[in-house]
């Protein structure tokens, strides 16, 4: 099997408002061909973009045959939300690393045993 296609479909909603963004992985190793492939099922509103390769292995892994596609696991909106929740969760693990010390150099504080 070849290597595939990364292709991103982004749907302007009808009524208005930021973008939706989808990725597919298409088993077609000519981008311009992986791109209709998607298209062929898309909306009018919808533009579709090949992004990058898919390895081979990739394509093999996902179990696509030549011609076959599958969607990504979420909407870019929805990878974003859960992005955002997570380093929320890891507040304030997530801050920066203070270069100050509290320690008064040569005192006995860290040298307890």
């Amino acid at each position: 099997m070849p290597d595939g296609q990364i292709v991103l479909v982004t749907t302007k909603p009808l009524e208005g408002g930021e973008p939706l963004r989808t990725i597919y992985y298409v088993a077609e190793e000519d981008a311009t061909r992986g791109e209709a492939i998607i298209a062929e099922v898309m909306a009018p509103n919808e533009k579709v973009e090949a992004l990058a390769i898919l390895e081979e292995a990739a394509v093999e892994a996902m179990g696509l045959k030549q011609g076959e596609f599958k969607r990504g696991e979420a909407p870019k909106r929805d990878v974003d939300d859960e992005l955002t929740e997570a380093l929320k969760c890891t507040f304030p693990a997530s801050d920066p690393v203070s270069a100050e010390s509290t320690l008064v150099p040569g005192s006995s504080r860290g040298n307890r045993r």
